[in-house]
């Protein structure tokens, strides 16, 4: 299995302890794709990337502390969630004594994961390449299906596979990966899932 930690940083050893007990314990029934298996893809596809572009050790700290408290919000609701997730990830780095840069990028990283946000510098958009790295990979249809269940229990609302197949093509007509690692690896396995979608 992949390192999640590849430099034994003690910090990244305690978020992941934490995340993966407040994920586990904390979030709702409803989240079945923003789950801890998420959150864990996230991570790896971050150290992919950051391994590829030689990001240095400081950096890939921030980058993978990011990536793991990146969803924590949804812990308190899908509203808002990025910035909750921000305050999660203060409150418990707080404690670490870490310079305040450090606090600065985690909340910029985090930020720019919005649907809406452009990520700015390589790790912002690392990490946005990351949280959409399901698009391109061969387990998009189960990636997808479990996202279409999550939208029906959280609206109460059941949805046509037509209707869900509709909506995420007008997203992956829209969604662009920002690093040449991503373009090169994943958009290519994207645009077959995409000419699946629109058979």
């Amino acid at each position: 299995m992949q390192n999640l930690n590849p430099y034994g940083s003690e910090l990244l050893t305690q978020v992941e302890t934490y995340v993966r007990d407040l994920l586990g314990s904390q979030l709702p029934a409803t989240r079945t794709f923003h789950t801890l298996n998420h959150t864990v893809g996230v991570v790896r596809a971050c150290w992919t990337l950051a391994s590829h572009y030689d990001v240095q050790e400081p950096s890939v700290e921030v980058l993978l502390t990011a990536a793991w408290f990146h969803d924590t919000g949804y812990i308190r609701g899908g509203a808002n969630h990025e910035q909750e997730s921000v305050k999660i990830a203060v409150r418990f780095l707080r404690d670490f004594n870490l310079p305040p840069e450090f606090y600065f990028k985690i909340e910029g990283l985090i930020n720019a994961t919005r649907i809406t946000a452009r990520p700015v510098g390589l790790l912002e958009e690392i990490l946005c390449d990351a949280d959409l790295s399901h698009l391109g990979s061969a387990e998009y249809e189960t990636w997808s299906l479990l996202l279409k269940k999550e939208f029906e229990l959280l609206t109460g609302k059941p949805m046509t596979l037509r209707a869900w197949n509709k909506q995420n093509i007008f997203f992956f007509k829209n969604h662009v990966y920002y690093t040449g690692y991503a373009r090169e690896h994943w958009e290519p396995v994207k645009q077959r899932n995409l000419a699946r979608l629109e058979e």
